[in-house]
């Protein structure tokens, strides 16, 4: 990815997120891949794919591995996680979903300006 060889980058996170679905730091390097090749589609759909894990992660605590999971429940997290959410809702024109995901990042960080750089 910082080589500038997105293409390769894009297959290798691709193949770690189908592997590792708690490997947080492969998911949103995709989704700031996508967003730069302007394929916000896939962009959306990848972190919606996230959100639900995160979902049942927050449902059920029992997975441990230490080795295979980084606090997803971790609140700074959740904030950048939301950030980038919403700018794939922006970029696909759902403004009501982009509103509603700013907001639920605020909810962990009420004095964060907002600012994103894809």
């Amino acid at each position: 990815m910082q080589l500038g060889n997105l293409e390769s980058a894009v297959y290798y996170f691709d193949t770690v997120t189908k592997e590792n679905k708690h490997h947080i730091f492969a998911f949103y390097n995709l989704i700031k891949i996508f967003l730069k090749q302007k394929n916000y589609n896939d962009a959306y759909l990848l972190y919606h794919e996230f959100k639900e894990i995160n979902k049942m992660e927050n449902r059920d605590n029992s997975t441990n591995d230490i080795g295979q999971k980084i606090l997803i429940n971790s609140s700074n997290l959740t904030n950048i996680f939301s950030k980038l959410g919403a700018y794939c809702c922006f970029a696909k024109s759902l403004f009501q979903e982009c509103i509603h995901t700013i907001l639920e990042g605020l909810k962990f960080n009420p004095d964060d300006p907002g600012i994103f750089y894809p």
